[in-house]
């Protein structure tokens, strides 16, 4: 009788399933630029709100590489050779093996911080991150609502001051934020991993480009302190560093 119930057991047990390991590539656009918003003045505050809805200058729209902004020389002069403009761009990378919940390098954002007139400006986007498998399936891509935040500039007395003059895109639903000091071109390093059903979830940024720091957004201004965002996974310590530089 012992052994019939053991071949019943065996013979119906449910084989153990192993996680999948993910590999594939990351791709990215940006699109539904925000044409009203406000500035960080130099004492902290926040401007009149801005309506640029008629005179907001941009392109890119629908591509991973956008620029906005404009001012004549005439209005803005030379600036030391700055561009007179901004710009922003996403290069997605291919990855491999990755585990559910597992934390890996999705691609690079660069930035850059540009001289133009507050009347075109835009005030955000939406940044799409999409991951295209191997061998098929599908992942739900990663919508996110990006400011882009502009500062009234101080004059440089102090490094302080050229961290307060960086203009930042700032990622709300995560808050944090990557900021590019005035006249400079930057690059980060975005993160996240699989979860769930499976779906993309961001966990964090990093950088070591001189240009460029991890902030927190429009609280690094003096602005209400916005929720804490936690930067997840052991891989991330770095981040995290990076992050509370602005404070020191």
């Amino acid at each position: 009788m012992k052994m019939i119930n053991g071949a019943f057991l065996l013979l119906f047990a449910v084989p153990a399933v192993a996680s999948p390991l993910y590999s594939g590539s990351v791709s990215g656009l940006f699109r539904d630029p925000v044409v009203s918003g406000q500035f960080i003045q130099a004492d902290g505050t926040l401007s009149i709100l801005w309506d640029n809805s008629t005179t907001a200058v941009y392109s890119g729209m629908g591509t991973n590489s956008i620029q906005w902004g404009a001012c004549a020389e005439e209005l803005c002069g030379d600036n030391g050779g700055a561009p007179r403009y901004s710009a922003l761009s996403f290069t997605g990378l291919p990855f491999a093996n990755v585990a559910p919940n597992e934390d890996f390098l999705l691609g690079t954002f660069s930035y850059t911080n540009g001289t133009s007139r507050a009347s075109t400006h835009i005030f955000g986007v939406t940044a799409e991150i999409n991951i295209t498998l191997n061998g098929g399936g599908a992942v739900d891509q990663k919508e996110t609502a990006v400011q882009l935040w502009s500062t009234a500039n101080r004059p440089v007395t102090s490094p302080a001051d050229t961290l307060w003059n960086a203009d930042f895109m700032y990622f709300l639903s995560e808050d944090i934020s990557f900021n590019v000091v005035e006249g400079a071109m930057a690059s980060a390093n975005i993160y996240g991993r699989i979860v769930g059903d499976p779906q993309l979830e961001i966990s964090g940024l990093s950088t070591s480009d001189p240009n460029g720091y991890i902030g927190s957004g429009p609280s690094d201004y003096g602005l209400p302190e916005p929720a804490t965002f936690a930067l997840l996974g052991p891989g991330l310590a770095a981040i995290g560093y990076q992050r509370r530089k602005r404070a020191a």
